[in-house]
């Protein structure tokens, strides 16, 4: 009762709310720096933008999300493009691993290629690799494996959440 008589929190809610704050009990996922890339002479385009900052898990629902990757391999980036309508809307939140650094496999990547920043669908084809806009009103481009060998991936996307708000008020 002295909790209640004194204004102080009972012990276990002290200890519960100590461990929501305690970073070991957590799964920090930090936003992708577009600035920093551009820095280095990449051209960010408009395709990609910042709109959160972080976003924080607790470790067994981001063990599942992120299938026990590390949370400093994953980053946060938003896309601001149709180009991919179909598998993302405009502003959705892209969760994409930072650790893989070439191209391992049909999928979608954030990639550098002549000082340009893409957010692409690859696939390899027959002596070529695809770069696929999901929109369909965008072509398909080529690349030669030799072209492909230039591309300097910087992410590969692993996971998105919609941006679908429901405003009620």
């Amino acid at each position: 009762m002295e909790w209640l008589q004194f204004g102080m929190e009972k012990p276990d809610v002290a200890l519960a709310r100590q461990r929501l704050i305690d970073p070991q009990h957590m799964f920090r996922v930090e936003s992708l720096d577009i600035g920093q890339r551009s820095a280095q002479g990449i051209v960010a385009r408009d395709e990609l933008v910042e709109t959160i900052q972080a976003i924080e898990y607790g470790l067994d629902e981001a063990r599942v999300l992120f299938n026990g990757r590390p949370a400093e391999n994953i980053r946060l980036i938003a896309l601001n493009s149709d180009s991919m309508a179909g598998t993302f809307a405009p502003r959705d939140q892209l969760f994409v691993d930072i650790s893989v650094h070439r191209f391992d496999g049909d999928g979608i990547y954030l990639f550098n290629l002549d000082n340009q920043l893409y957010l692409k669908r690859l696939q390899l084809q027959h002596k070529k690799v695809a770069v696929i806009s999901d929109n369909k009103r965008y072509e398909t481009w080529y690349l030669t494996l030799d072209e492909a060998a230039s591309l300097q991936v910087i992410a590969r996307v692993i996971m998105s959440q919609a941006r679908d708000y429901q405003i009620l008020g």
